[in-house]
């Protein structure tokens, strides 16, 4: 009485015969997730006619290519249009251009926003096509003439500061119009998707509309 015991409760209630249970250890506490890192987007300038680079592309739940869209930009005053000629993996061909702007939820998987330049307005001109799902296509070249020549007569189009950019979710990829030599098209970059989707700057200057079995 009036004494402690050594040991403690525990040794105590041991002491006459009372088991105890071993205390049951606190969880230990989670360490906290770190955060995600942030996507590096990567941006290449493909210079030179035969470059290449390979496409850098997210996929959503669905598995479809996503967040896929080409840009022709251009300050000059003049009217350029942008054409794309595409195949795809099930075999059709066909063109998306102003005339026929395509669709994104059907075949082609393609379509263009808008024309600008019209009547050879300068400034942010920016023609773009959105690519709704590019697992379904096999290849695209993308093209560009003058509309006041209807497919005739002859230009120097690297005059007009005129550009191709590829963007998707991860990057971008540039092609600029370089070539001098003059003509009646300007077929920029070319896409194939075959295996992993590749981006080639063409670069090639053409007397009559682009086919696509030539690229």
């Amino acid at each position: 009485i009036a004494q402690g015991f050594n040991g403690g409760l525990a040794a105590l209630a041991a002491y006459f015969g009372v088991e105890v249970a071993e205390p049951v250890p606190a969880p230990a506490k989670a360490e906290p997730s770190p955060p995600p890192k942030p996507v590096s987007l990567t941006k290449v300038t493909l210079s030179k006619s035969a470059q290449t680079t390979s496409l850098d592309l997210a996929k959503d739940s669905s598995g479809k290519l996503e967040n896929v869209k080409v840009t022709l930009a251009w300050t000059a005053k003049v009217d350029l249009d942008l054409h794309a000629f595409y195949r795809l993996k099930n075999g059709k061909t066909g063109q998306v251009f102003f005339g026929s702007k395509g669709a994104l939820e059907k075949a082609p998987f393609i379509k263009l926003d808008k024309d600008m330049g019209v009547g050879n307005t300068g400034g942010d001109n920016k023609e773009t096509l959105l690519i709704g799902d590019l697992s379904q296509i096999e290849c695209i070249i993308f093209a560009t003439n003058i509309f006041r020549f209807f497919g005739r007569g002859k230009e120097n189009f690297s005059r007009y500061d005129g550009r191709v950019m590829l963007t998707t979710s991860l990057g971008e990829v540039t092609v600029p119009l370089t070539s001098e030599t003059p003509g009646s098209w300007a077929v920029i970059a070319k896409v194939e998707n075959k295996h992993q989707p590749v981006i080639t700057n063409i670069n090639q200057i053409l007397e009559r509309q682009p086919e696509l079995k030539d690229f």
